[in-house]
């Protein structure tokens, strides 16, 4: 009996490294599936090894955190946005009521921007859990257009100059338009605030979806 436990014995042992490793495997798995857009997704426990238990019981606490965190961010981001829009229309209205031209109009583009900053960051707050549908066809071109017509009086007055050198056609890429136009407005931001006064800023999209500015020496 002895001599036939000890030939089992290595067969057992295999069986059960391989149930062990299949277990591992299918957990490995299920994790390699959550990302941003899938924090609902959680790690099976059953079958799991009891060495490896408390690993995958304490993934799924952090999964779960993580979740809470995207939401309290984005309900942060939707109370702010509330509290601001009432301000800004009272800014507005006063900006509206002034009597020295010049004044009203740099104070009536200050509350725009403003304001454009406020619904993005309310686009922002609806993009928490971005999937594909968020995602849809953009002309990049038309984009930075947009944004350097909107940043170009600001930068104007502080004696840079910008420019914008893209493509007389559409350049298609796939992705958010709320979150491309933020990008190129922190790359366009970010050049005129990090460069010496009298810095020509040039903002050049390419055919292949590729954004960088020239600014005297400085290229990104």
């Amino acid at each position: 009996l002895l001599v036939v436990v000890l030939l089992l014995l290595p067969l057992v042992n295999s069986l059960l490294i391989h149930r062990v490793t299949l277990a591992v495997r299918r957990v490995s798995a299920q994790a390699a599936e959550i990302d941003a857009q899938r924090l609902d997704v959680r790690l099976d426990e059953r079958g799991v090894p009891a060495e490896v238990a408390p690993l995958v019981a304490a993934t799924n606490a952090l999964v779960a955190r993580l979740a809470q965190s995207f939401r309290q961010q984005a309900e942060f981001i939707a109370n702010v946005v509330h509290e601001l829009r009432t301000p800004l229309a009272t800014l507005r209205m006063r900006a509206d009521a002034g009597a020295d031209a010049p004044a009203r109009a740099a104070l009536t583009g200050q509350v725009e921007r403003i304001s454009h900053v406020v619904a993005q960051l309310q686009d922002l707050a609806s993009l928490d859990e971005p999937d594909q549908a968020a995602l849809g066809p953009l002309d990049l071109g038309e984009v930075a257009r947009i944004v350097v017509g909107d940043r170009a009086p600001a930068i104007l007055a502080a004696g840079d100059t910008v420019a914008l050198d893209a493509p007389t056609a559409p350049v298609r890429v796939c992705g958010n338009a709320t979150l491309a136009e933020m990008a190129i407005g922190n790359l366009v931001g970010n050049a005129a605030k990090h460069t010496p006064p009298g810095t020509a800023i040039l903002v050049t999209v390419r055919d292949d979806g590729s954004i960088l500015y020239v600014g005297n020496d400085s290229v990104r």
